[in-house]
Formats: C-alpha cells, sequence, structure tokens
C-alpha cells in the first residue's frame, strides 16, 4: 500500500474549508477527542489527497489512516511543537487493541454457549 502524501498549504486548506464547510483547527483538534470519517476525509481533501487516496488509507484501518495526517501537520508546523510520531502510533495501535479486546469481551458476556 502506497502511503499517501499530505500537503497542508494555505490554499488547499481554504479551498477545502469553502468546498465543505468545516474548519480545519476544529477538524484538527477532533482528531484527539472524536475523530469522525468526515473529519478524516476533510483533512485528507484539506492536504490536496483525492478520494481514491482516502480510500486507500482507510483500507489500512483508522490508526494508520490518521498518521499521515499527522505528519504533514506536524511537518507544516500547525501544531507548534514536534512530536515523536512513531511513539504516537504505538499508542494509538495500543489503544486500538486495547477496544478491540474490550469490544470482543463484552460481545462474549452476553453470548449463550450450547452444551
Amino acid at each position: 500500500m502506497n502511503t499517501v502524501v499530505l500537503n497542508y498549504k494555505a490554499s488547499n486548506i481554504a479551498k477545502a474549508e469553502s468546498k465543505y464547510g468545516a474548519n480545519f483547527m476544529v477538524a484538527i483538534d477532533n482528531l484527539g477527542t472524536s475523530i469522525s470519517m468526515s473529519d478524516l476525509y476533510f483533512l485528507y481533501q484539506a492536504g490536496g489527497a483525492t478520494d481514491e487516496e482516502f480510500d486507500q488509507a482507510m483500507s489500512g484501518g483508522i490508526t494508520k489512516a490518521v498518521m499521515p495526517v499527522l505528519e504533514a501537520i506536524n511537518n507544516a508546523g500547525f501544531l507548534g511543537i514536534k512530536i515523536d510520531l512513531a511513539e504516537l502510533e504505538r499508542e494509538m495501535q495500543n489503544a486500538t487493541q486495547k477496544m478491540q479486546k474490550e469490544l470482543t469481551a463484552s460481545h462474549s458476556i452476553g453470548v449463550e454457549t450450547k452444551s
């Protein structure tokens, strides 16, 4: 799978904000709280990605799709600080695995087994 390279420059962001009626800074803020599929799609569009690139990125899962966004935002300087993306990716993968285990456990509690 090829990794999409997002380019967060003012003109791309302004075009996406106009087209989708979304706010770039709000979408970035949502990355750390409650990212939606439409926020993530908007961030890909604001970075100059195509629909196909977004779909390809999502085929690897949400964690893999968020990482190019974080990397591009980090490189563009919008965060005001540089973050350790490798560490962030590990934390996101751990959180995703924990959530999957909790969902599996809660599902199996509600399932009766036949003897």
